[in-house]
């Protein structure tokens, strides 16, 4: 990641956010305004197949690697991993709010591509750009996004259907191909 290219990426969110937050409560309602798939009947289910795999949970705020350049030192490993984007303020009451908003995985179709890889993508205004909904949320939350992530050494294959019951799991707003074919069809059903 060049340091220009973050400064370019920091001043389009930093603007985009500013844009949006500077609006009257009336528009900001519907900027802001999400719908999350919460689903407790398919959480007792998902759980256990999620949980068997063993993570390492960590995570940054997405400013602050745009203003320090140090994804590589976050992130030394080269292996293939998965990722939430979730926006918190800064101030919790009991631990909320928290909001999972999209989910990832490097790794995707056997490329064995570095999860750290994967995140540069979201540092780089170009690529980031092509990924609207993320773009979107960026602008959005800007100031206020966390990564969380976990580095896992598994198939491509196991690694596809883990970002499946994560997403069936938390339901991310942002994130609409994640999902099993039956929540995407649900979905669908309801035009939601």
């Amino acid at each position: 990641m060049k340091k220009a290219t973050l400064d370019i990426l920091d001043a389009d969110l930093s603007e985009r956010f500013t844009h949006y937050t500077g609006h009257s409560a009336i528009d900001r309602a519907r900027f802001y305004k999400r719908e999350f798939l919460y689903d407790p009947t398919r959480w007792p289910a998902l759980y256990p197949l999620i949980s068997a795999h063993t993570f390492d949970w960590q995570e940054f705020r997405f400013g602050d690697v745009v203003a320090s350049n140090d994804l590589d030192v976050r992130i030394p490993s080269k292996n293939p991993g998965v990722y939430i984007f979730y926006v918190r303020p800064n101030d919790l009451l009991c631990k909320f709010p928290q909001f999972a908003l999209y989910v990832g995985i490097s790794n995707v179709g056997g490329s064995k591509r570095p999860l750290r890889e994967r995140l540069k993508d979201y540092f780089n205004l170009g690529q980031i750009k092509k990924r609207k909904n993320v773009h979107q949320l960026l602008q959005l939350y800007y100031d206020y996004v966390w990564v969380a992530f976990s580095l896992l050494s598994i198939s491509s294959t196991k690694m596809m259907k883990l970002e499946e019951y994560i997403h069936d799991y938390l339901g991310p707003p942002f994130g609409r191909s994640g999902y099993s074919i039956e929540v995407k069809k649900s979905i669908a059903a309801w035009d939601l």
